[in-house]
């Protein structure tokens, strides 16, 4: 590993703000406060959920032929829809 560059204190000032700002935003999905977590985005954020999907060994084939859907879901800030809380 190589040693840690020497950084301003603004640096650490703006990780510690982000930080926070993604433990709250994790807090409020964990509690499903999901209006006052969508108050705190831009209008302009498109959101998508992937969906993750398990597959057999040997099945990968099958699911591909399928084409499945990518996104559980998927909007704007502004369009809707988004998981009501």
């Amino acid at each position: 590993m190589s040693p840690s560059l020497p950084r301003a204190e603004k640096y650490y000032l703006l990780k510690q703000e982000i930080e926070e700002f993604l433990y709250e935003e994790a807090e409020l999905l964990d509690q499903r406060r999901f209006r006052e977590w969508l108050d705190r985005l831009t209008d302009d954020l498109v959101y998508v959920m992937p969906i993750r999907r398990n597959v057999k060994v040997g099945q990968q084939a099958e699911r591909r032929i399928r084409a499945p859907a990518r996104a559980f879901l998927g909007s704007t800030r502004t369009s809707g829809p988004f998981p009501r809380g």
